[in-house]
């Protein structure tokens, strides 16, 4: 229940910051702001959604298979303005970071721009991508005690939901069917696989930042 007002909250707040910066929308960082505030308006509506239902199928008004649903809907919807947001920030500390630094460079927006949107609608279509597949995996081997979606854990699951191209890369590594996953060696590669993306996905936006951070920190001592 408390999510439903926190995401209304996020809501409203994100829709005034998108009008704030809309008149400036020509401008590269007024431009990442809106980004930032669009993308976070995008994970709002998901929770939004997704706890409604919950609390729905939790007091037996709708049947759990809307859950399964809404999760399809906030894979769409919600996990690409998560990426997004992720990516804008990042964008917008190292633009912020380099101007800084070298505050008469050349800096060519347009190109900048171009290369964020390319990224947001990869993003985008990586999520798509991975709803199919785990709409077309999930009936057929959730329920499957051999197979390894059924052994990964809640947790690990979850972590690799974020990630956009996760069932896409998983199940061409180590695909579900036959006997592709009972080896050793292809368990191997399935797990090599998981803790690459893992760290790649949690560790470098957060070592970018603390990065930018630190030579903000440098300079502005100045």
């Amino acid at each position: 229940p408390l999510t439903i007002p926190l995401s209304i909250f996020v809501l409203v707040q994100n829709t005034i910051v998108f009008a704030s910066y809309f008149k400036d929308r020509s401008e590269f960082v007024p431009s990442l702001f809106m980004g930032i505030a669009l993308a976070d308006i995008l994970k709002a509506q998901g929770e939004l959604v997704l706890a409604v239902v919950s609390v729905l199928v939790f007091n037996k008004v709708i049947e759990i298979e809307h859950l399964y649903h809404s999760l399809y809907y906030y894979s769409v919807t919600a996990l690409p303005g998560v990426n997004c947001s992720k990516l804008y920030n990042i964008v917008l500390s190292t633009s912020l970071t380099c101007k800084l630094v070298n505050p008469f460079g050349a800096s060519n927006d347009d190109r900048k721009r171009k290369v964020v949107l390319s990224l947001s609608i990869l993003i985008t279509l990586l999520h798509l991508i991975d709803t199919i597949m785990f709409y077309d995996v999930h009936s057929k081997y959730f329920n499957d005690k051999e197979s390894y979606l059924y052994n990964t854990s809640y947790l690990m699951f979850m972590l690799l939901f974020n990630i956009p191209g996760t069932s896409l890369l998983l199940i061409l590594v180590c695909h579900p069917s036959g006997d592709h996953c009972s080896t050793s060696k292809n368990m191997v590669y399935y797990y090599y696989t998981v803790t690459t993306m893992l760290g790649a996905y949690y560790l470098i936006p957060t070592l970018v930042v603390i990065t930018c951070m630190v030579i903000q920190k440098k300079y502005l001592r100045r």
